[in-house]
């Protein structure tokens, strides 16, 4: 079954290092989503454990779909609760410094300003933006934005 996954060209491996502020990263990030407008869901996005690489593209992609910060916190620290066990009702001290110092500087990153208050940035334009730099066109970012939501 997975050799024909393959095969039928449904899997776009990017190899993603873990430095998402990289011209490199966006790149092969780019070069995977486009791929995503090219093909009907579901998708998978998946790198080790789902914190760094797919925390960071889920970050973005949930940006993009105008999801608020609040929405963002809390999808990307059920890695944390899953792994770790570690909530903001656990565990709030190690909770507030997983979100300070992972995920705010992912939001940091798509802002360009690495002391950005990260709910002030306009994340949706963020969000454009570095898929822009990262060699998105304007059309192919319609279409990943309209596979995700509809």
């Amino acid at each position: 079954m997975l050799q024909k996954i393959y095969s039928d060209g449904k899997v776009k491996p990017i190899r993603l290092n873990a430095n998402y502020g990289s011209q490199e990263y966006a790149e092969k990030l780019v070069n995977g989503l486009v791929a995503m407008t090219e093909s009907d869901g579901p998708y998978l996005v998946h790198c080790t454990e789902g914190k760094d690489r797919t925390g960071f593209v889920c970050v973005l992609l949930e940006c993009l779909c105008g999801a608020d910060y609040d929405e963002i916190k809390n999808d990307y620290m059920i890695t944390y609760d899953n792994y770790y066990g570690i909530t903001e009702e656990s565990d709030k001290e190690k909770y507030d410094i997983l979100v300070e110092s992972l995920l705010d500087p992912m939001i940091q990153t798509l802002a360009g300003d690495n002391n950005a208050n990260v709910r002030d940035v306009n994340l949706v334009e963020n969000a454009e933006k570095y898929l822009k730099d990262g060699g998105m066109t304007d059309n192919q970012i319609s279409q990943l934005r309209d596979k995700l939501t509809k």
